[in-house]
């Protein structure tokens, strides 16, 4: 199975929707020794699945842990990943493109 990834592609899962995310910006890091690295910009669109998860590992909703001066570590809420790590997750989670 032959993924493409876009900007702007939101990619969900029927069974962790804490996990859905979108892709809203690709980075190219040139280098002269190697070839481009590439990193595709994410962020997750769930934000209610993405709280009740927080909340189950952590005993807390983000919003309450960032009072107490904690947070949601090792669950971003957006980052930066390499082709390879994001069709992973698509394929650990069974993921498909929303429409």
């Amino acid at each position: 199975m032959k993924i493409n990834l876009e900007v702007g592609q939101k990619w969900v899962s029927d069974t962790h929707p804490h996990e859905d995310f979108e892709i809203y910006e690709i980075i190219h890091y040139p280098d002269e020794e190697y070839p481009t690295e590439i990193y595709y910009c994410w962020k997750r669109i769930n934000e209610k699945a993405f709280d009740e998860f927080i909340k189950q590992k952590k005993g807390k909703y983000p919003d309450e842990l960032i009072e107490a001066g904690k947070n949601t570590y090792p669950y971003a809420w957006c980052g930066e990943a390499q082709k390879s790590n994001i069709i992973n997750k698509i394929k650990k989670y069974n993921m498909k493109l929303s429409e």
